[in-house]
C-alpha cells in the first residue's frame, strides 16, 4: 500500500500541508511550545506527530537502538530538547554515534576540524586593557579567544557527554530567609527546569574527554590575569577553581538574578564564561544579562567562542530564557582576599553621605552591594525567579518566592535601611542611559 493513496501520496501531502506541517513551521519560527500551538492553531486539537515522536524515541531508547535511527532521534531532540532544527540536515556529518557515546569509555578522538591548543592566542586576547576594564567596569567581553577548531572540539566533547547521558539536572542549594519550626536556618534544594551540568572535578568523567581535561589542568588563564591583576591574589591549585559544563535544553530554561559569590565561605573572585553555540542567532535567547549596580543592564549574546569575564562577588547577573539548545563552559577562580569582614557589613558615615556620588561609585565596585540588591532590584529578582521556575507548580518555586518576599519584609521593617534602599532605587530611576546589547 505504500505506493497507493494511503502511502507515499499521504506522505507528500503531510510534508507540504496539514496540521503537522503548519505547527512544525510555527514551532521553529515563533519558538512557541507545542501545547500553545495546539490551542492557537488547532483550537485545542492534539497533534499526532509530536506524540508519535515521543513514543518512538522511548521505544528506541528502551531497546538501545537510538544510533540506528538518527533521523527519529534528531526529530525528537528538536521537538523536545531544544536542539537546533538545522541539525536535521547534518546527520551525515556525525563523527560518532549515540552508541559510541553510550558504550565508549572515552571520546573517540575524531574532531570535525583540525586545531591546536593555542593558549598563546587566549593570552593575547586578555590584554592589560581588557583586565583594566574587568577591574573598573566589573566585566569584559572577548571574542574568538580559542579559535574555531579548538572551541569546536570542546563543544563536540560536551555533545558527546550529553549523548552518553552524563549531564545531570542542575541542583541548587538555597538558604531560605524564613526560619524552621525549631528556629534554625533552613536550606532548600531545587532543580532548575531544562538546565543540565557536568562538574569537571569528577575525574571519572573528565578523563573521558581529553580537551576538556587539558583545559581543567591548564593555568594559562590564571597566569595572564595574575600578571595584570596581582591584587586579586588568584589561587593556582585545582581545588581553588571550579569548571562546570552546562547544557540548556531550551524551552525557556534560564537562571534568576544572583551573585556567583553570595558571601562567606565562598572564595570566588572571577567568573569566566566560554560560550560554545555554533549558529546562535537572535531569538534563540540564553543571553547573560549583567546588572552593574545602579547602572543600565548589559546583555551579552552567547555566541560561539565568546568569553565573558566578570567579578564573581560584585556583579549581579541573570541568564535570560533560552529557546534553543545552549552550551557554556564556566570557570570560577578563587582569590585569597575575598569576603573580608568589611565586605559583609554596611556602614554609612557622614562623609559617605557628604560625598554621595563618590560613595555610589565605591558601592558599585564593592561586594557590600549584595546586602542591598534584593531591595534595589526587587522586581528583577521576582521576574527572573518566575522565568526560571516557569510555574508555581514547579517544586521549589513557592519556597523561593516566599524567601524573596521574607527578605524584602525584613528590609522594610528596618526603617533607615528601607529609606536608604529607596534612595538607591531613585538613583536607578534617574539613569537614562541606553541599555547595552552585545550581539
Amino acid at each position: 500500500t505504500f505506493f497507493e493513496s494511503c502511502g507515499i501520496a499521504d506522505l507528500i501531502t503531510t510534508c507540504f500541508g496539514g496540521r503537522n506541517r503548519k505547527c512544525a513551521e510555527a514551532f521553529v519560527t515563533t519558538k512557541t511550545t507545542w501545547e500553545e500551538l495546539e490551542q492557537t492553531l488547532l483550537n485545542g486539537q492534539m497533534l499526532q506527530g509530536t506524540l508519535t515522536s515521543k513514543e518512538v524515541y522511548g521505544i528506541l531508547k528502551e531497546h538501545s537502538a537510538i544510533d540506528q535511527f538518527p533521523l527519529f532521534t534528531a526529530i525528537y531532540r528538536i521537538a523536545f530538547e531544544g536542539a537546533d532544527p538545522a541539525t536535521i540536515t547534518q546527520l551525515e556529518y556525525a563523527h560518532w554515534s549515540m552508541a559510541d557515546a553510550a558504550t565508549s569509555e572515552t571520546f573517540p578522538g575524531v574532531y570535525k576540524l583540525p586545531f591546536e591548543r593555542d593558549y598563546a592566542r587566549l593570552q593575547r586576547k586578555i590584554t592589560q586593557e581588557a583586565c583594566e576594564q574587568l577591574d573598573e567596569k566589573g566585566y569584559v567581553v572577548l571574542d574568538d579567544c580559542f579559535g574555531r577548531g579548538w572551541a569546536g572540539a570542546l563543544l563536540e566533547e560536551m555533545q558527546w557527554l550529553h549523548a552518553g547521558q552524563h549531564f545531570k539536572p542542575n541542583k541548587t542549594q538555597f538558604a531560605l530567609t524564613q526560619k524552621g519550626v525549631d528556629g534554625k536556618s533552613q536550606a532548600f534544594h531545587f532543580v532548575k527546569p531544562h538546565i543540565f551540568e557536568v562538574d569537571l572535578h569528577d575525574a571519572s568523567l573528565r578523563t573521558k574527554v581529553p580537551e576538556l581535561d587539558a583545559l581543567f589542568h591548564s593555568t594559562e588563564l590564571l597566569q595572564v590575569l595574575t600578571a595584570f591583576l596581582p591584587q586579586y591574589e588568584l589561587q593556582f591549585s585545582t581545588s581553588d577553581r571550579t569548571l562546570k559544563l552546562q547544557r540548556n535544553a531550551g524551552h525557556g530554561g534560564c537562571f534568576p538574578c544572583h551573585y556567583d559569590n553570595p558571601g562567606p565561605p565562598n572564595k570566588r573572585k572571577v567568573t569566566c564564561l566560554l560560550y560554545l553555540n555554533d549558529g546562535w542567532k537572535p531569538g534563540d535567547g540564553g543571553e547573560v544579562q549583567l546588572l552593574p549596580f545602579l547602572q543600565q543592564p548589559v546583555t551579552v549574546a552567547p555566541k560561539m567562542d565568546r568569553v565573558v569575564l566578570f567579578q564573581s562577588d560584585w556583579m549581579l547577573h541573570r541568564v535570560l530564557p533560552s529557546h534553543a539548545e545552549r552550551y557554556v563552559l564556566t570557570i570560577w577562580l578563587d582569590g585569597a582576599r575575598v569576603n573580608a569582614p568589611e565586605d559583609s557589613q554596611l556602614r554609612l558615615t557622614a562623609s559617605d553621605l557628604a560625598d554621595w556620588f563618590g560613595f555610589l561609585e565605591r558601592l558599585r565596585r564593592s561586594p557590600v552591594q549584595r546586602l542591598l540588591s534584593r531591595g534595589v532590584y526587587e522586581e528583577e529578582y521576582y521576574e527572573s525567579l518566575m522565568e526560571c521556575m516557569q510555574s508555581t507548580a514547579t517544586d521549589g518555586c513557592v519556597e523561593l518566592l516566599r524567601s524573596h518576599e521574607t527578605h524584602l519584609e525584613n528590609m522594610k521593617r528596618n526603617a533607615p535601611l528601607s529609606n536608604f534602599i529607596q534612595r538607591l532605587r531613585d538613583v536607578r530611576e534617574m539613569n537614562h542611559e541606553e541599555p547595552v546589547y552585545l550581539a
